[in-house]
């Protein structure tokens, strides 16, 4: 008896589902045999990957899929570099500095990994890092650290987030069947049940009258697991992965000032790799113009994944005052 390969339905990626759920409407709607076993549940398949393909249909068109993932990134890059202001506090020469950057450290402790927030949760926990940075606990200790224009970023950041959601869950009110991922979920029950029933008849048949449908949609079923399939990415952004050599402090120049890091990432028990610009991370930059503290970020590409930021200096060139009589 042939068996039907498993279809890890769950995991192909974009339009791979819809792909897959067309071919097998079409193949089984060509062969008789098959067909005469489904006939139940042919209506709710039927059904459910219409609706399937109108809601991905919807999606991919609603233009707040991109703008909300803009200001997710926008969020997450601020949030980054405010991190990476305490980090380099932390080794300010100067004490005062060095208290503030530990208390505001520990504040970020309890923030947590804004990578991991899920949209839902992310404007709650973002607004209450500002009341707490805007607020008498903390708002010197942001002072004496530069985070000023930061934490003001980070408040247009996420009233812009929120406008964005509160515009998606309207758009999502009006869809009129439920969201996405529940049609996938209900029309893969389907889709089972239809495969379990093509596997029965197939087991009680001495003419082999399935066996062609089994092995085409076997080799489907083969192609699209394959490509769902890739290499892991390793993380840059996991803690202790990524080492940046220390960028030296560059001079103001009155335009914006992006340095090529030089970055390498390391695992236990595995040699130290060097990391290639462009194959292998590609950086964005922020607070790079004026003199002061700016931020140089990371992001994973290629093989790796994940970001990771530091800071670097640009200051004004110190002009001697003219010999006196001049």
């Amino acid at each position: 008896m042939k068996l039907i390969l498993t279809a890890r339905l769950q995991y192909y990626r974009g339009d791979g589902h819809v792909q897959f759920m067309t071919y097998f409407d079409e193949l089984y709607t060509n062969n008789d045999a098959v067909m005469t076993v489904v006939a139940p549940l042919t209506g709710e398949f039927s059904r459910l990957f219409n609706l399937e393909k109108a809601l991905f249909n919807k999606m991919r068109k609603s233009h707040l899929t991109k703008s909300i993932v803009e200001a997710d990134r926008r969020l997450d890059a601020d949030v980054t570099g405010m991190r990476a202001l305490v980090m380099a506090g932390l080794h300010s020469p100067d004490e005062s500095a060095r208290d503030s950057a530990w208390r505001l450290h520990n504040r970020f402790i309890a923030f947590g990994n804004v990578f991991k927030q899920s949209y839902e949760e992310k404007p709650a926990d973002v607004i209450a890092l500002l009341a707490d940075l805007a607020g008498e606990k903390y708002s010197e200790d942001a002072k004496a650290l530069n985070m000023t224009s930061w934490v003001d970023d980070l408040d247009d950041a996420v009233r812009d987030f929120t406008r964005l959601m509160v515009e998606r869950r309207e758009e999502e009110t009006a869809k009129p069947e439920g969201r996405l991922i529940d049609a996938r979920r209900q029309l893969g029950k389907v889709y089972r049940q239809m495969i379990s029933m093509v596997e029965a008849a197939a087991t009680l048949d001495a003419k082999g009258s399935y066996d062609g449908f089994i092995d085409e949609l076997n080799y489907e079923i083969k192609r699209y697991n394959e490509a769902d399939r890739e290499p892991a990415r390793k993380d840059i952004g996991a803690t202790d992965r990524c080492v940046v050599e220390p960028v030296e402090t560059l001079p103001y120049t009155g335009k914006a000032v992006t340095p090529i890091v030089k970055a390498f990432y390391r695992a236990a028990g595995r040699p130290t790799v060097e990391l290639v610009f462009a194959r292998d991370f590609f950086l964005t930059y922020r607070h790079n113009v004026e003199a002061g503290t700016a931020v140089v970020t990371l992001h994973g590409k290629g093989g790796y994944k994940g970001r990771f930021s530091t800071t670097f200096n640009i200051a004004r060139e110190e002009r001697s005052p003219p010999p006196e009589g001049q």
